[in-house]
C-alpha cells in the first residue's frame, strides 16, 4: 500500500511515463492508481486487519526493488568479466540477497525472473564472437583470381583435371554447448547467457581448452571421380 501511495504522490509533480519508469510499473497501473487516489488513501488510513491485507498482497515492495538493482550490477560485474550467468545463478543470487535483507517469503519463482529479465532488458543469448567484416573489395579479389588462374594455365600448358580444390578446417579440441545455460558433466562452460538485448558480441570466458585444435587441410584433384587426401596436424 506504501508503495502505490509512494507512486502517486510522484505522479503528482512528474508525468505518469516518468512514474512508471522510476516504479518500474506499467503506464497504465499509475493512472488508474491515479484515479483510486482517495480510496487509497483511505483504506491506508483505515484501522484493523484490512490494512494489513492490503498491504501484503498489493504490488512490489521498495526493498525488493533496491534488492534488483544490486543484483543487476552483480550481472553486469560478472558479464564484465565474460562469466557465464545462468538463470538459475540468478534466481539462488535474488534468493540470498532477499534471506540477507529479511524478505524470507521471497521465493525468486519462474515468474519473478521473466519479469526481471523484462525490466532491465535481458535476456539468454549464445555465445558470439566479434563478426568478421566482408572485404569491401571482395569482388575486385574474385575477378583477380580467375583472371591470375587463366593467366597462369595459359602460361604453363597445364590440363584442367591438374586443378586441385583444397580447403581448411580447424577440429577444436572443447566447443561448448549452443543449447543450455545449466553447467552439466560433460559441458564445463555452456554456449548460453543472460546477456542485455541487441548486443553485438556475447562473450564468454572458457576453460582454454578451446584454444587447442587439429588444423586439417583436404584436397581434391579434378581429375579424379572420388577420394581425395587428408591432413591433421596439431597447432
Amino acid at each position: 500500500m506504501e508503495f502505490k501511495i509512494e507512486a502517486v504522490k510522484f505522479a503528482e509533480t512528474h508525468s505518469n511515463r516518468e512514474t512508471a519508469r522510476k516504479f518500474q510499473v506499467d503506464e497504465s497501473m499509475v493512472r488508474r492508481w491515479v484515479q483510486n487516489k482517495a480510496n487509497l488513501n483511505a483504506a491506508y488510513d483505515q484501522p484493523g486487519p484490512s490494512k494489513k491485507k492490503l498491504k501484503l498482497g498489493c504490488g512490489r515492495k521498495p526493498c525488493l526493488s533496491t534488492i534488483e538493482d544490486k543484483l543487476m550490477e552483480k550481472i553486469a560485474h560478472e558479464r564484465e568479466q565474460q562469466h557465464h550467468v545462468s538463470s538459475k545463478l540468478i534466481t539462488v543470487w535474488a534468493k540470498t540477497m532477499a534471506d540477507e535483507n529479511g524478505l524470507t517469503e521471497f521465493a525468486a519463482s519462474r515468474g519473478w525472473l521473466c519479469n526481471f529479465l523484462r525490466r532491465f532488458n535481458l535476456t539468454l543469448r549464445r555465445r558470439t564472437t566479434t563478426e568478421q567484416s566482408v572485404p569491401h573489395d571482395l569482388e575486385e579479389k574474385i575477378s583477380s583470381l580467375i583472371e591470375f588462374n587463366k593467366k597462369q594455365r595459359d602460361l604453363h600448358k597445364f590440363l584442367l583435371s591438374m586443378i586441385a580444390n583444397m580447403d581448411e578446417i580447424l577440429l577444436w579440441a572443447d566447443v561448448p554447448s549452443a543449447t543450455t545455460d545449466v553447467p552439466s558433466a560433460t559441458i564445463d562452460v555452456p554456449s548460453v547467457t543472460v546477456d542485455k538485448k541487441r548486443r553485438r558480441a556475447v562473450p564468454i570466458r572458457t576453460t582454454g581448452h578451446d584454444e587447442n585444435f587439429l588444423h586439417c587441410v583436404s584436397g581434391h584433384e579434378s581429375g579424379r571421380d572420388k577420394g581425395g587426401t587428408l591432413r591433421c596436424d596439431p597447432s
